[in-house]
């Protein structure tokens, strides 16, 4: 019985590989290759998290508790809203940073377009 392999090569050509290494187009520069002076400017995504979620969970395990009762639940209210207003004040002051353009972040990552754009002005591009 004859090998199928065989019999498949026969009808195609043998492929060699890894033959054209000395035919490797040289680089040319179409364009100067220089970084760009800004940086765009997306807004970054908000996180779908919302920091205050286990005080709201608290909250309304304690008014599924009492029967949703206000007056039996305000210490719960009040660190509720609490967490809120922190949360709120803590959003108006980086947005305020970012408008300025300054360097300030809640994430250690991340920073403004317009203060990498200010960063960026300041160091003078050297093209070759």
């Amino acid at each position: 019985m004859p090998r199928l392999t065989e019999s498949l090569s026969a009808h195609y050509k043998r492929i060699r590989k890894f033959t054209n290494y000395s035919r490797v187009p040289d680089f040319r520069e179409r364009a100067p290759l220089v970084l760009k002076d800004t940086v765009s400017s997306r807004r970054r995504r908000e996180s779908s998290r919302n920091p205050c979620v286990d005080k709201m969970t608290t909250l309304f395990t304690c008014l599924q508790r009492n029967e949703f009762k206000d007056e039996l639940c305000q210490r719960e209210m009040e660190i509720y809203l609490s967490c809120e207003k922190q949360h709120a004040l803590a959003k108006r002051k980086e947005k305020e940073a970012e408008a300025k353009g300054l360097l300030e972040s809640t994430e250690s990552r991340w920073y403004p377009a317009k203060a990498l754009n200010n960063l960026l002005k300041r160091v003078a591009k050297t093209p070759k």
